[in-house]
């Protein structure tokens, strides 16, 4: 898990690294878990889009004569929607715009070590989460292969499935599957049923409310009432408060 951080203050950004170290020391994830630091925004830009692979991003907003980190936080969130933020700043006045670029979390400074912690646990969990590999479904017309963060959600369609996805080439794909048989493929710690005709990625959940999901592109898809409990569990385990491994 490549863990980037990026503030202009040098000792702080040490401070940080070592939280990040001691949590990972702690739980067993010192060979899973690399932490690079950089005190330039425009720098950080620059080699991410040369290749330097982000998992999760801890981010200052405030950048004296720099691209500032909200600015370069959309720009992330343009290119991958689902790399997660994490603000680190001394202000509070930014949370309406966090909420643009989906940030996890905002850490006001100075940043205690249990709310690294916290944080680090909701972040190893997401991340453990969503290695899933490529989903197949075969049949006669066709072999398809998803990865499994690709898929946002699927409806059962009389004998068909409906698969729809962030792919911007074919955002749906319907395959003669039965409906159980499609969600005993999927990981299970990534997709829930919410209704007895639908299943979500958790990853794409946007709010839970008034027994609704909203998903990221905006589509509003009811609740079954004994399924609702399940969600909120699981909507909780993966953007709030993690598992313990």
């Amino acid at each position: 898990m490549n863990i980037i951080l990026c503030d202009d203050e040098p000792v702080f950004l040490e401070s940080l690294k070592q939280k990040i170290v001691k949590w990972a020391m702690k739980n067993g994830h010192m060979s899973g878990v690399m932490v690079y630091s950089f005190t330039s925004s425009e720098d950080l830009l620059d080699d991410w889009q040369h290749g330097l692979q982000l998992d999760a991003v801890f981010l200052d907003i405030q950048f004296s004569n720099e691209l500032n980190g909200m600015a370069l936080a959309k720009e992330i969130h343009n290119s991958d929607p689902m790399i997660p933020i994490v603000f680190v700043t001394s202000y509070g006045q930014y949370a309406e715009e966090g909420y643009l670029v989906n940030a996890l979390r905002y850490l006001r400074k100075p940043i205690s070590e249990q709310a690294v912690d916290e944080c680090m646990n909701v972040l190893w969990h997401q991340w453990t989460t969503v290695q899933a590999e490529c989903i197949s479904f075969d049949t006669a017309a066709q072999i398809l292969r998803l990865p499994a963060r690709s898929i946002l959600y699927i409806e059962a369609s009389g004998h068909y499935c409906v698969i729809t996805t962030t792919d911007d080439a074919a955002k749906e794909y319907r395959i003669k599957w039965p409906f159980k048989s499609v969600l005993d493929r999927l990981p299970k710690q990534l997709f829930i049923q919410c209704q007895r005709s639908f299943a979500v990625n958790i990853m794409y959940i946007r709010r839970i409310a008034g027994g609704v999901l909203t998903m990221s592109d905006g589509k509003q898809i009811p609740m079954g009432r004994g399924f609702q409990l399940d969600i909120v569990r699981k909507f909780r385990e993966f953007y709030i408060e993690g598992c313990d491994d």
